[in-house]
């Protein structure tokens, strides 16, 4: 058991509650006083060991969870990407509006690729980093299709989506990201 145990810091109490998952717990109370000597060891390096144990812990009791948590936050920046894209190439440059989905597509699938591979699947195997990501862009072309089609509907169909179009490229991000999310789990990143 002890080789289940990685602690950073001085969290090991944390580390044995969460693995070894105990029937009961007992708090046996310190009283503490003044320190006399020395310095503390709560350092804000060891705040940050801190945190980032707590992020390791949760990804070793809910890695689903954890999984679809990092891998939403990290397409909340890839949409950020897509979005600032569309801006530039149809909004300033005034390229065709499904061309410019399109480019925005490809420069937030990139962006999207190497951060999911480095922080949420940070535990899969190590394949050839082109297999991967072509298979990263398969997956999210499906998931970028249903995405454009969602987003050129709403714009082409509705006056609202003309001027607002922003918006239209917002629910279509969300309309591909569970097929993303599904497929880079099982296909892409998968063991």
């Amino acid at each position: 058991i002890l080789s289940l145990l990685n602690p950073l810091g001085f969290k090991i109490g944390l580390e044995i509650i969460v693995k070894c998952n105990p029937k009961t717990i007992i708090e046996v109370p310190i009283a503490f006083r003044e320190r006399l000597y020395g310095e503390s060891k709560l350092s804000l390096r060891e705040q940050i060991l801190y945190l980032l144990h707590l992020k390791r812990l949760f990804y070793y009791k809910y890695p689903s969870i954890y999984q679809f948590l990092f891998f939403s936050i990290i397409g909340s920046t890839g949409m950020i990407i897509d979005m600032t894209t569309v801006f530039i190439t149809y909004g300033l440059l005034h390229i065709n509006f499904k061309i410019a989905r399109a480019l925005s597509f490809l420069v937030a699938l990139t962006w999207n690729f190497f951060l999911n591979k480095k922080l949420t699947f940070p535990d899969s195997p190590q394949k050839n980093i082109l297999v991967q990501y072509r298979n990263f862009f398969i997956v999210c072309s499906l998931g970028g299709l249903f995405n454009w089609f969602i987003s050129v509907y709403l714009y082409s169909s509705y006056p609202y989506f003309k001027e607002f179009y922003l918006l239209a490229v917002f629910i279509g991000i969300l309309g591909g990201m569970l097929i993303n999310f599904f497929g880079s789990k099982y296909i892409v990143f998968g063991k």
